[in-house]
């Protein structure tokens, strides 16, 4: 699978935009494509413009008696050629390769000699081959697609509880998918920044004001203290009662995860493998879905 930009909303039916290439500066509205769409779309168009440098490249051979380059059927043809070229670069948004086309097309009907037409049909294939060698894809495992494409990774209630958490989520599916495990644990350390606020806010513990409260250690802190002065009330309240084994186990991962994830990964501690990264994954969508049985942001 191939990354490209997303066709625009003008576009009918399911043809790529113009110059598909050209989205890589802005890296917006990204999707995938397919060796079907490379099928349909770029196949064709890379075999039509080598055919028209073959063709210029034929009318550069001659003989002794054949360096002029006189003959207005082979001038029209070449010119013929040189208009294909540059509208399917222009398509595929080699834009070096259609500037040049489109200079040769300007001084075709000033050579003289097959020997020009010869160095400019070098340069133009020289150029054409640069600018392919420089558009460049990245391939993702179909048995990894979905950690790219899927919105809703770890589910629809998820989504619709935690929007902050469920867009970390997704990036640390994109990461995934791309082999950049690191990088996805850290995104899955922001997923549990949430889970964290989501935790505290549903036992009622205020917003910490300084900043110097604003950590893990701290809030995990005031979340056991909350657990077990609820605990120790006596009689027990029923409300509580019904919520108890929820909370705790909540804490019980996050302060499990604080040391060897979190900390390990904010402060350069470690680096993750593909099956780190997927453990770690793994257990990061199960606490979401099992906070979204209770919890909101």
């Amino acid at each position: 699978m191939i990354a490209s930009r997303e066709r625009s909303s003008s576009n009918k039916g399911n043809y790529l935009p113009d110059s598909p290439w050209s989205w890589v500066a802005s890296c917006c509205n990204c999707r995938i494509i397919t060796l079907l769409d490379m099928k349909h779309y770029f196949a064709k168009r890379l075999v039509a413009l080598s055919e028209c440098l073959a063709t210029i490249h034929f009318y550069c051979i001659g003989g002794p008696k054949e360096k002029v380059f006189p003959h207005r059927d082979e001038r029209e043809h070449a010119k013929k050629s040189l208009h294909t070229i540059i509208e399917e670069a222009k398509f595929m948004g080699l834009k070096m390769t259609q500037i040049y086309a489109e200079r040769c097309l300007s001084q075709i009907d000033s050579i003289a000699v097959r020997g020009q037409l010869q160095e400019m049909s070098k340069t133009l294939e020289g150029r054409f081959n640069d600018e392919l060698e420089s558009i460049t894809f990245f391939f993702i495992p179909h048995d990894k697609l979905d950690y790219y494409q899927n919105p809703n990774l770890f589910g629809e209630k998820v989504v619709a509880n935690f929007p902050a958490a469920n867009h970390e989520a997704s990036e640390s599916g994109k990461c995934f998918a791309t082999a950049r495990y690191t990088a996805t644990v850290f995104h899955l350390m922001r997923v549990l920044e949430v889970a964290l606020k989501a935790i505290a806010k549903g036992l009622a513990i205020p917003d910490p004001t300084k900043d110097s409260e604003r950590n893990w250690g701290r809030i995990l802190k005031k979340i056991k203290d909350e657990i077990d002065t609820r605990n120790s009330k006596t009689p027990p309240d029923p409300a509580w009662l019904n919520d108890k084994d929820f909370f705790e186990k909540s804490y019980a991962y996050l302060e499990g995860t604080r040391n060897p994830w979190r900390n390990a990964t904010m402060h350069v501690e470690a680096n993750y493998d593909e099956q780190g990264a997927l453990d770690i994954f793994n257990a990061t969508a199960a606490l979401m879905r099992h906070l979204a049985t209770k919890l909101v942001e």
